[in-house]
């Protein structure tokens, strides 16, 4: 075994004021401390001094190295960061990603760490080119970070900062990336692998579906197919996600069918049509999801009976028309004229 990566807990918010020690395998890569997190603690409501004083490092020993303050100091950057205190968390994060101390793979690991935890105080902060430079600056580092977050996370949160600064090409680019090296992950899944991998599929969709715009129905369908193949996956990998993938994508089709409303987009029901139809087929019948996206197809092919006598349906709800599910759900029938 290889002791590495001396973190120290700080103060009160570890409850603890030594030096907590992670080992691993002999070659192998240390696990990122917390990356790619859910969503931060909520914020404390005492003055924002008293709860920066409560991450400050407690433990001063003159048998410290170098090495062991440039963890101190992350752990820091951690603390802050999980008390939603984002400006003075990538301060922090600056400070270590920025440091001279250490020469050896722990130190350099640490220092790519800070570069990506940057990306997520600025992402709180809306700084989004700074998250973007952030990004790129661990990009720099690729291989002094831990596999899962160089392979994974980071595509994944360069995608989700492009997709926030209008770059849809590039940002599909690295969702794609992402989506391809998730396929490896997934030929040899641990319980921690799936939790994260489903973690990262979610926002990877999240975001997508949050800074599209509605200009038209056929555009914004067509253009989130991608987005809701990744969430649909998360909730494959990981059940638990459902919920949080159906609170996503409600708001995705309850904006889609205000837009109908105003605009009776014939062609652009079809479109969203499409893409609910591709859903049912990626998701498993007994499922929540799967009733959810049937609902939400009801509700759809209710609204442009309604408008038009004759509306034709799309090849793919024609097959799903003539299912045995649909004798069940007794779709109404729309003839051709």
């Amino acid at each position: 075994m290889k002791w590495i990566l001396k973190l120290i807990c700080i103060g009160s918010i570890c409850g603890c004021s030594h030096i907590a020690f992670l080992n691993r395998e002999q070659g192998a890569k240390a696990s990122a401390p917390d990356v790619l997190a859910s969503e931060p603690a909520a914020i404390i409501p005492v003055p924002t001094q008293n709860v920066a004083q409560k991450c400050e490092p407690t433990l001063v020993h003159a048998s410290l190295t170098p090495e062991d303050l440039l963890a101190q100091k992350f752990n820091q950057g951690r603390c802050l960061e999980e008390q939603n205190l984002f400006a003075e968390a990538s301060e922090v994060y600056r400070q270590v990603a920025t440091s001279n101390v250490g020469k050896n793979s722990d130190s350099a690991q640490l220092k790519a760490l800070a570069f990506f935890r940057l990306s997520f105080c600025f992402e709180a902060l809306n700084q989004d080119e700074k998250m973007l430079a952030s990004l790129i600056d661990a990009q720099k580092m690729f291989n002094s970070l831990p596999p899962i977050t160089a392979d994974l996370e980071l595509p994944a949160r360069t995608g989700i900062a492009r997709a926030r600064l209008g770059q849809t090409h590039e940002a599909q680019k690295s969702f794609l990336l992402a989506q391809s090296n998730i396929k490896n992950y997934l030929r040899n899944p641990s319980p921690l692998n799936q939790a994260q991998l489903s973690d990262i599929l979610r926002q990877m969709g999240a975001v997508s579906l949050r800074v599209a715009k509605v200009e038209s129905l056929a555009t914004y369908g067509s253009s989130l197919q991608l987005a809701q193949s990744f969430l649909l996956k998360a909730v494959e990998i990981s059940p638990t996600q459902a919920p949080l993938v159906q609170q996503e994508l409600q708001v995705f089709y309850m904006r889609a069918y205000e837009h109908f409303q105003k605009s009776q987009d014939r062609n652009g029901t079809a479109s969203v049509l499409g893409l609910l139809d591709r859903g049912l087929v990626e998701t498993s019948i007994t499922s929540s999801t799967h009733g959810f996206l049937e609902e939400w197809t009801d509700k759809f092919q209710k609204v442009s009976y309604q408008e038009y006598d004759r509306l034709s349906l799309t090849p793919e709800a024609q097959k799903r028309k003539n299912s045995p599910i649909n004798e069940v759900r007794e779709l109404k029938r729309v003839e051709k004229p």
